[in-house]
């Protein structure tokens, strides 16, 4: 299985609504939106097309995991 596809895979970092998220196969910054949306920005070119799906929603899951954390 690919790196990235588990949001265990992701290291995230943040302060407030911004950071950073990396795996060994990608890393990007990201920015919590007023509307509570979370926007990625892939560095470094980010996940092709057949793996955007997988890997975007295993990073959200991390970032929401980090800024979110359940009580």
């Amino acid at each position: 299985m690919a790196k990235g596809h588990d949001a265990s895979d992701w290291t995230v970092e943040h302060a407030g609504d911004e950071g950073t998220i990396r795996c060994p196969e990608y890393r990007g910054r990201f920015r919590v939106r007023n509307t509570g949306v979370v926007q990625i920005i892939w560095q470094g070119g980010g996940p092709g097309p057949g793996e955007d799906g997988p890997v975007g929603r295993a990073a959200q899951e991390a970032i929401e995991a980090a800024i979110r954390p359940r009580a």
